[in-house]
């Protein structure tokens, strides 16, 4: 009796560990869904900065032009 009950506690401690551990898994995950989510955003901002960069050069040298 007394080892089922120690199995019982041992296999309650690693669920409790398994639990833990898929959490951190998931936060982890997640980490990296921001992260990739938030480099991606900085690649449209830094083109669409660069886009109308050149469209405003594109249009001052124009006006110059005429």
């Amino acid at each position: 009796m007394t080892k089922q009950l120690h199995k019982g506690e041992v296999a309650q401690t690693l669920l409790e560990r398994i639990n833990k551990l898929a959490e951190v898994c998931n936060d982890a995950e997640t980490a990296l869904v921001i992260k990739d989510l938030a480099e991606a955003r900085q690649i449209v901002i830094n083109k669409l900065r660069a886009e109308v960069a050149t469209s405003t050069l594109t249009d001052s040298y124009l006006s110059l032009r005429m």
